[in-house]
């Protein structure tokens, strides 16, 4: 493995250890954008859609 492949290893060895040290962050990470979805989900379903004539 070559110089490169050694420092990409690092970086991926210090966000695994962030992740670890941040478990709330880690879930925020991954339900923030569900959370978004959801919320964008039920406005576009609150209002039904409109015809209009062309």
């Amino acid at each position: 493995m070559g110089h490169a492949g050694r420092q990409f290893q690092a970086l991926l060895w210090k966000n695994w250890l962030c992740r670890l040290r941040h478990p709330v962050l880690s879930l925020a990470e991954f339900f923030w954008p569900c959370i978004l979805f959801m919320i964008l989900t039920v406005l576009r379903f609150q209002e039904p859609p409109r015809h209009r004539e062309n």
